[in-house]
């Protein structure tokens, strides 16, 4: 296969730090200045960041993780080289001549880094048939002082092992973040703050939380994605944390897509700072941002490289209407993730990480090549977006290996990409977006008052941003009071059902009182009637008593009287008969 993209005859084999990794890093730069001498040194648009990785830097200060990687992937290579002495990773000290630094494809800065050699060819790719331990180890125990090299890129062609990947790409963004003068993994930085930020970014309140539940519902009900639902809770995470870290940007469909095979390799407080420098020191929010500048200057330069590579299926779709923005911006605002199998997407992080954003062009190219006759036969718009779209399209599913070597034989020039990044800065400064970069529903071209209502615009969403915050906050404290309103009516409606069931109960008693009242007369009726009958017996026989012992009174005073009649005769008796005593014992005396 030749493509007949232009080549650029003084390209070096390995692209320089900065211009073949396609970084759009500061577009905003690029629309302020015409000149290729115009480079911001400082870099002070950018944010730096700050780190929530501890087991990467630990990595940095250790010279045993040879041995220990070693024993932990269980390589053969750890009985017979673990003595040997490790061949350091190349670095800008080693003396090997170094390309000049070349400003990136859709940036106007320079670089600082440059490579440290030449590929053995410009895109030749021969794997080797088993993983190279050796050099992987080597990288993993001195990763404080790696550099990015040739080398280090065509490993990560050939794939990083997935036992270190998720290290790997830690290290990766490292380096590019070093290199664009933003690296929050500096080793100046304090830890234990970097381990705190991803925390106090989680726990603050987000206006983007429905949105990405939305979003990650979605994703996880994707047959091919099932399997990770366990991942829903730590992607959550991370997108809510991310949307506090950068406000300005907060959340955008796509990124689930784009941070979900980090976490497939790391947790989420170590995909954290990955996702962030992918972001920033990558400059992949451009993507999402408004006003799209990275985007719009990736389908710029795509619709010249599509042109060039593939012009009879370039001319169908435009005849066709068919739009750059239409099949390119799903793809690549999901980083393949959307469309493509997870172990074909992790050789394009492997890639992506390594040398930059403009080596998606090649695999966007390859995948358009592979299905090229069947998408001539397709006869409209709406036939190619569902192909595209479909199962049919053939995305190297079976061949990772393949779909590399189909994206490295596209050789893209430097100069060309950088020529196309300033034709369309140029293009936005004067007032016009290019109709390949606009979705088609939107309007071709820009008026100059245009941009001063994207700032007003951009004002407003700002503070209506910040009347939102203020509401949800506003809205957290009412929530609060209505929980414990609702909590105090709750408290109040037991009592109140306390009290009906008290007042149940009394009523009851007072119904039982009142029955027992009204049955009361008609007992004490009858026992007084009762007890009355009963006085009135024991009165008459009381009365008979009383007869009784008057009858016998009388019968006893009458006795008495008889005896006091007899007592009285009895004394005069004896008194006469004492007189006679008397008289007998004179009549004897004398």
């Amino acid at each position: 296969m030749s493509p007949s993209i232009p080549l650029d005859s003084n390209t070096p084999e390995f692209p320089s730090s900065r211009d073949e990794k396609g970084l759009f890093l500061d577009t905003r730069l690029a629309v302020d200045h015409d000149s290729d001498d115009s480079h911001d040194e400082d870099a002070s648009g950018l944010r730096s960041n700050r780190s929530t990785v501890t087991s990467f830097s630990s990595l940095l200060s250790h010279d045993t993780n040879y041995d220990m990687l070693l024993d932990r992937l269980g390589s053969p290579l750890a009985s017979t080289i673990a003595a040997a002495p490790l061949t350091p990773a190349p670095s800008t000290t080693s003396g090997v001549a170094k390309p000049p630094a070349r400003p990136s494809s859709c940036s106007t800065t320079t670089s600082t880094i440059t490579a440290t050699s030449t590929m053995e060819s410009n895109n030749e790719f021969n794997p080797p048939a088993d993983v190279d331990w050796e050099f992987w180890s080597s990288v993993v125990s001195d990763m404080g002082n790696v550099k990015r090299s040739a080398a280090l890129v065509q490993h990560s062609r050939y794939g990083i092992p997935s036992s270190i990947r998720g290290t790997i790409w830690q290290l990766l963004v490292r380096l590019q973040q070093d290199e664009v003068g933003n690296g929050f993994f500096s080793k100046k930085k304090d830890k234990s703050k970097m381990d705190v930020d991803y925390v106090a970014h989680l726990d603050q309140a987000s206006i983007f939380d429905q949105a990405i539940a939305k979003d990650l519902d979605c994703l996880f009900q994707e047959s091919r994605l099932q399997s990770h639902g366990n991942l829903h809770e730590p992607l959550m995470h991370l997108l809510k944390a991310y949307a506090n870290y950068d406000s300005h940007v907060g959340y955008a469909k796509g990124f689930a897509n784009v941070a979900l095979p980090l976490l497939l390799h790391m947790p989420e407080e170590e995909a954290f700072p990955v996702f962030i420098g992918l972001m920033d020191a990558y400059d992949w929010k451009s993507m999402y941002v408004p006003p799209h500048a990275g985007l719009g200057c990736f389908l710029y330069q795509w619709d010249r490289l599509f042109k060039d590579d593939q012009p009879d299926l370039y001319h169908r779709w435009s005849v066709l209407g068919l739009l750059p923005h239409d099949y390119i911006k799903p793809w690549l605002t999901s980083l393949f993730v959307a469309r493509l199998p997870l172990t074909n997407v992790y050789r394009i992080y492997d890639v992506l990480f390594a040398e930059g954003t403009n080596a998606l062009f090649g695999f966007f190219l390859a995948i358009l090549k592979r299905n090229h006759d069947i998408l001539l036969t397709l006869q409209d718009k709406e036939e190619i977006m569902q192909f595209l779209a479909g199962p049919d399209l053939d995305v190297f599913e079976a061949s990772p290996e393949g779909m590399m070597q189909a994206s490295l034989e596209y050789k893209l020039s430097h100069k060309l990409l950088l020529k196309l990044s300033k034709e369309y800065h140029t293009s936005v400064r004067k007032g016009s977006v290019p109709v390949v970069t606009v979705a088609p529903h939107s309007n071709h071209a820009r008026r100059p008052e245009d941009a001063e209502l994207l700032r007003l615009t951009t004002r407003q969403n700002k503070a209506l941003m910040d009347s939102v915050k203020q509401q949800q906050a506003k809205l957290e404290r009412l929530t609060k009071e209505h929980m414990q309103a609702a909590q105090a009516l709750g408290e109040a409606k037991a009592a109140v059902v306390a009290a009906q069931n008290d007042n149940r109960e009394l009523r009851q008693n007072t119904a039982e009182l009142k029955k027992a009242l009204d049955a009361l007369p008609d007992v004490l009726r009858k026992r007084i009637n009762d007890q009355i009958h009963t006085l009135a017996a024991e009165n008459m026989t009381l009365v008979d008593r009383n007869s009784d012992l008057e009858l016998n009174l009388s019968q006893m005073e009458a006795m008495f009287s008889d005896i006091k009649t007899k007592f009285a005769q009895s004394e005069n008796e004896r008194e006469e008969l004492s007189q006679r005593m008397s008289e007998l014992r004179d009549i004897v005396n004398a």
